[in-house]
């Protein structure tokens, strides 16, 4: 490219005419990248974004799905805890369940609070005070493989949404991100988190949760035991903040 001089001039196999500006820019990266790590030489690979895409979904169809990998990948980076995070995915998806016909849930609503589940508590891993936003910045602007940036915008909407007050302004937000199915989701994460909130070591007292329609809930605590008293005030908290997303939430002792 130095004996060439000038880049209209290069005419090198597979350098196309409107690359031709750049291409000796690129040589010039290439180079003191290979310099800096010690590479003597390097291996052309054909592989482009279309087999990237394929691979995902081939993943997907074989249960492999790279997005569960990146998961795991996240919480052993920020060092989350499992125990807690398991607890939190297994009473939302115990939740979710309850409701999912009644609210058009989908498959893909169910892995979406999944992920959400395990991975609430990232931003810990920064700071405890509101650590909730922090988790939401890791999500929304991390290199996550296998999410879109659609996927990770909906989860960071699941962190800001899990935990303090609701504010009214947010559920539009939240609407035109992933419509009345994140909300619901949003919902549903707060009430697996705060069952846990004590991080307690005993069974969790069994809750029914009924949707008699979009906007009219009920759920049922069907054991008061001493290890979770704490357990019906804090869900009767939970009311105001229901229905400044337009929601009415009924607490039972069962």
């Amino acid at each position: 490219m130095l004996k060439i001089g000038n880049v209209d001039d290069i005419d090198l196999e597979g350098v196309k005419e409107h690359r031709k500006a750049v291409f000796p820019a690129g040589v010039a990266v290439l180079r003191a990248v290979m310099k800096v790590l010690g590479v003597d030489t390097i291996s052309y690979s054909d592989g482009a974004l279309r087999e990237g895409v394929m691979y995902d979904m081939l993943g997907r169809f074989a249960s492999e799905d790279v997005r569960d990998r990146s998961v795991l990948a996240l919480i052993k980076r920020y060092s989350g805890d499992k125990k807690q995070a398991k607890q939190v995915v297994k009473t939302s998806r115990h939740l979710f369940e309850q409701v999912k016909e009644k609210l058009a849930l989908t498959n893909d609503d169910c892995d979406l609070l999944r992920r959400a589940a395990f991975l609430h508590e990232i931003g810990l891993a920064i700071s405890h005070s509101s650590y909730h936003k922090h988790s939401a910045y890791l999500l929304e602007y991390s290199d996550i493989p296998g999410f879109s940036q659609v996927d990770q915008k909906r989860m960071a909407q699941l962190m800001l949404n899990h935990r303090r007050k609701l504010k009214a302004d947010m559920l539009e937000q939240t609407c035109t991100i992933g419509g009345n199915q994140l909300v619901y989701l949003c919902l549903l994460l707060r009430l697996a988190v705060l069952a846990h909130h004590s991080r307690s070591d005993h069974e969790l007292p069994e809750l029914q949760l009924q949707a008699m329609d979009d906007h009219c809930w009920q759920i049922t605590v069907a054991d008061s035991s001493e290890h979770y008293a704490f357990l019906l005030p804090d869900l009767h908290t939970e009311i105001e903040q229901f229905a400044k997303w337009g929601v009415t939430l009924s607490v039972v002792e069962g």
